[in-house]
């Protein structure tokens, strides 16, 4: 009699994906492979893998890096968006908090743009622990790396400020303002 020993492993179709993705040399193995990755990456969100969906995003992030602009690499943006929903990205924010997975979750966050800092945001508004709050706001900060956004050459008390007056800040100066601590009086500036 001849037994067969059987070895399990562990097997990640996200990752055995992305590897095969790194590989692939033709538009239409690749296109085919990120099909394959979003279907992958369906299965884990509905399996709440979010750790595991995070790596898999950042790896086709880095490979849409190396890449560069070739046309088969365009559709890893668009493979991206399909992989990550604005629901995905909401399970993943949560992961900033997390030291083994903040790098990770930084970085795909900063290339999801604006439905990603929305997210943070919020996730650092209703955070109940100091310790997240300062962990997304630092998240928040990394979002505009590279980038000026427009307004950010004024201080940002002074954008405060403006919020607080409901003014752009032109005409404001002769008018008086209230701040949330109630000190009434002091023009705003």
């Amino acid at each position: 009699m001849h037994f067969a020993t059987l070895e399990l492993h562990a097997v990640n179709p996200l990752q055995d994906t992305v590897t095969r993705l790194e590989a692939e040399t033709s538009s239409r193995g690749t296109a085919d492979l990120l099909n394959e990755l979003v279907a992958s990456a369906e299965l884990a969100a509905r399996q709440k893998e979010w750790p595991t969906l995070l790596r898999a995003a950042h790896s086709l992030i880095e490979l849409e890096t190396k890449g560069g602009e070739a046309a088969e690499h365009r559709g890893y943006g668009i493979a991206l968006r399909r992989m990550l929903p604005r629901s995905a990205l909401e399970r993943l924010a949560r992961l900033v908090a997390s030291a083994p997975h903040r790098a990770e979750a930084v970085v795909v966050m900063r290339r999801m743009g604006a439905d990603a800092t929305e997210v943070l945001l919020h996730e650092m508004a209703t955070a109940e622990d100091a310790t997240d709050r300062r962990a997304y706001f630092n998240a928040l900060k990394e979002m505009t790396r590279g980038h000026q956004p427009a307004g950010s050459h004024a201080e940002p008390r002074r954008l405060v400020r403006r919020a607080q007056c409901g003014g752009s800040g032109r005409g404001t100066e002769n008018r008086e303002c209230s701040s949330p601590a109630g000190q009434t009086g002091r023009p705003c500036r």
